[in-house]
Parts: structure tokens; sequence; C-alpha cells
């Protein structure tokens, strides 16, 4: 059941990906955070707590309850922020295989330190392959011609003039002063931060509900990024610029994403572990990879699937 719950979850997180991508000319990032985090919110508060959490969440001490709540802070309140940030900039065919699989790497290794999970040559060889997947998606996977357009209150950093040569650092380095640059910190940050929350909350969710471990985290997430939010000058939220189309599409990308995503990555966790999930939720690109290309015209080149061909190939010796 936790592989059948991870590998749902990593289709969930790739529609919501690109849910998420369809904002990214309209609402800034901080704000497209917090307004998910309400839809989760709610999933949590309305449907499943009625569902029965109340026993679990009576016998957490105070020790159970600040540490889930750190969790959410890494994997929600930086982690999500962060990576929504990283696909304004980037664009989602670019953005989000490459952030999971650093995750994937960041939790396996992180897993061995602090979980005692042992390394073998399989797993050995599977990290190999995903740091290469990721090097050729993060050099060669991305065209100048088909570069996603800048997110709300960023201005196109090009001279008009596209370059349709798909070279192999081309892209990346005709974008490294701006955009491209503080969209790979924010990815750096992304996963480091997916990594040490999932692993830690491997460790203190044992024992406990998956529904009762979401009640604590996501409402506790979603007042730490509505607050940031609200006390940001130029944010959507604050100025009151979000439409009405842009507060249903992450309404229904908050229910799936971060209210029965995460939902599933708890119960996973749970189950499996904090390793395996993170490299089973990183086969999500192959899921949103077609989607990205249909709905949101994003470019699939041929160095992008090689890519990912090599961090998928790791990612299934990690979790043999």
């Amino acid at each position: 059941m936790g592989v059948a719950a991870a590998v749902t979850a990593a289709a969930v997180w790739a529609v919501s990906a690109v849910l998420l991508a369809s904002q990214r000319q309209t609402v800034d990032f901080v704000s497209v955070s917090a307004l998910r985090l309400v839809a989760a919110s709610l999933f949590f508060l309305v449907v499943v707590w009625p569902l029965g959490a109340n026993a679990d969440l009576a016998r957490m001490s105070f020790d159970d309850v600040w540490q889930l709540t750190g969790t959410a802070m890494l994997n929600l309140a930086v982690g999500d922020t962060f990576y929504i940030g990283a696909v304004m900039l980037l664009g989602v065919n670019f953005a989000y295989p490459a952030g999971l699989g650093l995750f994937a790497l960041f939790s396996f290794l992180l897993s061995v330190i602090f979980l005692g999970e042992t390394v073998t040559w399989d797993t050995a060889l599977g990290s190999a392959l995903v740091l290469a997947g990721v090097y050729v998606v993060l050099l060669y996977g991305r065209e100048t011609s088909h570069a996603p357009p800048p997110p709300a209150g960023l201005r196109r950093e090009t001279d008009g003039a596209a370059d349709c040569t798909p070279g192999p650092t081309t892209a990346l380095r005709a974008r490294m002063p701006g955009r491209v640059a503080i969209g790979l910190l924010l990815l750096l940050i992304t996963a480091v931060s997916w990594a040490a929350g999932t692993v830690w909350l491997r460790d203190v969710s044992q024992g406990f509900d998956a529904a009762a471990v979401g009640l604590v985290r996501i409402p506790s997430a979603m007042i730490t990024i509505g607050a940031v939010a609200f006390l940001t000058p130029g944010s959507s939220l604050r100025r009151r610029t979000v439409s009405r189309r842009s507060h249903g599409v992450l309404a229904v990308e908050g229910l799936l994403g971060a209210g029965i995503g995460s939902l599933l990555l708890i119960f996973a966790v749970q189950n499996i572990g904090a390793g395996e999930t993170a490299v089973l939720v990183s086969l999500s690109p192959l899921f949103a990879l077609p989607l990205a290309a249909v709905f949101l015209g994003e470019r699939v080149t041929r160095w992008l699937v090689v890519g990912i061909v090599l961090a998928v190939a790791g990612i299934i010796l990690l979790s043999a």
C-alpha cells in the first residue's frame, strides 16, 4: 500500500505542477503558496478531521506537535513555496524533473546518515544516474526560444531576438545573470528542504494516523505563508489582485497537491520509509511532461527526455 500511495502521489503532483505553472503570469509565488494551503487546510479540517483523527490528535505531546510543525515548515512553507518560485522562473518541464531528482538524491543521502539505511552497489549507481540526469536537464534541457514567460512582477531579460539553436549550454548561459540563477538557487533550497522535512517526518510521524499528522502540518504551514503573503507589500494577496479564475485553479491545486498529495506522502513515508518514498514520487515528471506540453505549450526537447530517462533509471535502482 505504501508503494501505491507514493506512485499515486507522483501522479497527483504532476497534475498540480501543471496547475501551478498556469498561474505564473498572474500571481506571485508566495500568494500562490498561501492560497493553495488555504484549500488544503479546508480539506483536512472539513473532510479529513470528521473521519476520525481526534484520538491521535488528543494523545500528541507538545514535542510531537512542534516537530510535526517543523516538518511542515521545511516541506510546505519553505520547500513548496520556493519550488513554486522556481517553476515560475524556469518552467515546469525544467524545474520539476531537476527538483525531484535532487530531492530523491538528498533524501536517500539523509536516510543513510540519519536513519541507518544501507548503501549497496545498486544504490550507488542509482545515485550517480540521478545526478547525471539532473546535470543533463540543467545544462541541456532548455532552449532559449521556448522559455516560459516571465512571472508576475518580473521582466524578460532578453533583447527580443530568440535563439532557436539548441546548443549544449546556450540556454542556461544566456539567462544565468538573471532569473535562471535565482531559479536554480530556489531549486537547490527546495530539494534540501523537501528532503530534510521528509526524513524528519519519517521519524516523528510513526505511531500516528496520517490524517492526524496532516491536520497538524497543513494549517500550521498555511498560517505561516499566509502571514508572509499579507506582510509582503507587493504580493497579489495584499493588493487583492487575484482573479476568480486563479482562486479556482489554486483551490483545485491545493486540494490535489497540498491536500490529497500530502496525505498520500505521509502514508507512504510511514509505511515504506523516507528514502523509497522520495524515489517513487520522483517518477512524477513522467506524468508531468506530457501534461505541460499539451496544456502549457512547453517544449519537450530530446536532451530533456535523455536527462529524465537517466534520472528515472537511477530512481528505479535506488528503489530496488
